[in-house]
C-alpha cells in the first residue's frame, strides 16, 4: 500500500522553490515536483518527514546523504542542486527533475527484465559508481 504524503502543494522552500505535486515517498522522506522561481524549471523536492524530523539519527542520516550526494558529478546520476531548511525546521534538497519512471516501477511493470536489458541497466549503474 502506497503511504499518503502531506499536501504542500503551494508551499515555498527556502524563498525559491514552490512544490506544485507530490510524486511519492520512502520510510523517512516524501518527494515533490517544484518550480525554480528564479529559473522557471522544474525540480524535485525531498523533504524528510515531519513525524522524524526530531529524531536525531533520521536527521543526521538525511543530512549525511545529501551532503555525500551533492558532490557526486556524473551524467547519470541525478545532480543535487541546493538543500536548506524549510520554515518549519525540516529539512530538504532539491534535484534535477528526470522524466520518466524508477526502477522499481520498471521492474513492477515486467515479470523479468530481459538478459540485454538488465545487462545495460546494470552496466550504466556500474559507470556512475566508478
Amino acid at each position: 500500500m502506497e503511504e499518503v504524503q502531506p499536501d504542500r502543494n503551494g508551499q515555498t522552500m527556502g524563498e525559491r522553490y514552490r512544490i506544485t505535486s507530490t510524486l511519492g515517498g520512502g520510510a523517512m522522506a516524501s518527494v515533490y515536483r517544484g518550480l525554480d522561481l528564479r529559473h522557471n524549471t522544474e525540480v524535485a523536492i525531498k523533504i524528510l518527514k515531519d513525524e522524524i524530523k526530531d529524531r536525531s539519527s533520521y536527521r543526521d542520516r538525511f543530512e549525511r546523504e545529501v551532503l555525500i550526494t551533492s558532490k557526486v558529478n556524473h551524467p547519470r546520476c541525478i545532480h543535487k542542486l541546493d538543500f536548506g531548511l524549510s520554515g518549519d525546521g525540516l529539512p530538504y534538497q532539491v534535484m534535477e527533475l528526470v522524466p520518466g519512471g524508477s526502477l522499481a516501477d520498471l521492474l513492477d511493470a515486467v515479470e523479468s527484465l530481459p538478459p540485454p536489458r538488465a545487462l545495460k541497466i546494470f552496466e550504466q549503474l556500474l559507470h556512475a559508481l566508478a
